[in-house]
């Protein structure tokens, strides 16, 4: 996020994880909610998500 907004998209196919890692070299997962006990039930309910490495130490 950033004060120009964010990136958001609804049209991909399950293969968009292993995608993203190929181009970005970022590890990508997608995860998908589906909790009925917590209310959680929609047909837009997958979220992806990006391991950033740590920075590296320079002092």
């Amino acid at each position: 996020m950033s004060k120009d907004g964010a990136l958001v998209t609804i049209d991909w196919g399950y293969d968009i994880a292993p995608l993203l890692t190929k181009f970005s070299g970022i590890p990508f997962y997608s995860q998908t909610f589906d909790n009925l006990d917590l209310g959680i039930r929609d047909e837009f309910n997958q979220i992806l998500v990006g391991f950033k490495g740590s920075l590296p130490d320079i002092s």
